[in-house]
């Protein structure tokens, strides 16, 4: 299994986080920005797949 880095833009609009990545057409959201960042994730991973995994607490996105 490989692994890539990705930058994806977190902005907050009120008590919300929105996620995106320049180029990709894709959005996620959530009332934090790790929910946001997986929300991201798995609506890619839709995209790709055709199959959407919902993030679970055991999910790990990194904030750095």
């Amino acid at each position: 299994m490989s692994h890539y880095w990705t930058t994806i833009r977190l902005t907050k609009t009120g008590e919300r986080w929105t996620a995106t990545q320049h180029g990709v057409d894709a959005t996620g959201t959530g009332e934090t920005a790790q929910q946001a960042a997986a929300d991201y994730c798995a609506t890619v991973e839709e995209q790709v797949n055709g199959t959407r995994q919902e993030p679970t607490d055991t999910d790990r996105v990194t904030l750095e």
